[in-house]
This record gives C-alpha cells, sequence and structure tokens, in this order.
C-alpha cells in the first residue's frame, strides 16, 4: 500500500479509497503497466479537485515485483478494498516506521516522497509529475517536491538507518 501510495502520489484518503476495480490491467495503451482508476464518475466519486476517473499508470520500475500481487489483487469483487486497515492503522503504521527510525512521518508523506523521488531521480519532468499528482498549478507541486532537501535529509540520518535502507535497494 505504502508503495503504491508513493509510486502514485496518493493523498492517504485516496490509497484507502483503492477497490480491487480500482485496478486496470495492462493494455496495449500501457503497456505492461497496471493503473489506477481514482474517482470514477461511475461512483459519483471526485477528486478533491473536482475530477472524476483520474488515471495513474504504475509504470515505475520499482513497483514491477508487485504485479503478480496486483493480479491477486484485481481478482477479487471490484468492491472489495485493496487494503484491509483504515486511516487511524495506516497512521499508527507509518509512524511507528518512523519511530524505528527517530524519523516523525505522517501518511500524507507518501504524497511528498513520491514527487521528490521522480523528480530527484528524473524519472519524470516537472509536467508529467504535476499531471500524476493532479496539481492545477506549477506552483502547487513545487511545494511538495523537494529533491534539494532529499540529500540534506540523507546526510542528517544516522548510520543505522542509512545502512537499513542501503541494504533494501
Amino acid at each position: 500500500a505504502i508503495l503504491i501510495g508513493v509510486d502514485a502520489y496518493l493523498r492517504p484518503s485516496e490509497l484507502l479509497s483503492l477497490t480491487a476495480g480500482s485496478l486496470v490491467p495492462p493494455s496495449p495503451e500501457t503497456g505492461e503497466a497496471w493503473s489506477l482508476l481514482l474517482h470514477p464518475a461511475s461512483r459519483g466519486q471526485k477528486s478533491k479537485v473536482g475530477e472524476s476517473d483520474e488515471t495513474i499508470i504504475l509504470n515505475s520500475q520499482r513497483l514491477r515485483f508487485l504485479r503478480p500481487a496486483l493480479e491477486m489483487m484485481a481478482e477479487a469483487p471490484p468492491e472489495t478494498p485493496l487494503w484491509p486497515f483504515d486511516y487511524a492503522m495506516l497512521y499508527r503504521m507509518i509512524a511507528e516506521i518512523g519511530w524505528a527510525m527517530n524519523i516523525a512521518l505522517v501518511p500524507y508523506i507518501m504524497r511528498h516522497s513520491g514527487v521528490t523521488i521522480d523528480r530527484a531521480e528524473g524519472a519524470r519532468s516537472v509536467e508529467e509529475c504535476q499531471k500524476r499528482g493532479s496539481w492545477k498549478h506549477p506552483s502547487s507541486m513545487r511545494r511538495y517536491e523537494k529533491s534539494g532537501r532529499l540529500g540534506d535529509s540523507w546526510r542528517l540520518l544516522s548510520t543505522t538507518p542509512q545502512t537499513h535502507c542501503k541494504q533494501r535497494s
């Protein structure tokens, strides 16, 4: 859930509203990538900025290993929630991870982290990031994207979380 939240720049409420019907299998248009359908008009849903039927292609290389899990989750009835937890549990889980690493973390960090990682790696252009995060104006996106802070934050970590992260990459 967290990896998808980060990769898709999702707000916590968007992540928690995903159902099996939100998963769109690969197609000729998306290649081998799965997609997420957010705020389906068929259910009368709209995003924070009033949009419906937003599609986010999960085409990051770092998510390739999730394909079998996405296939299994997509087999559930369309209204089945993707995650067996609510906001309180998500908050606790992320806070506990942060506590273990001596970092203050909240669920909204997924949205901030995704755009920062993509810009720092050069994986997506500013325009692609803006579209992916549904930011209407570049200034809105710039509030979230802090790729310059990424190196500074890394430098401030003690060696224990740095070592842990290096072992996982």
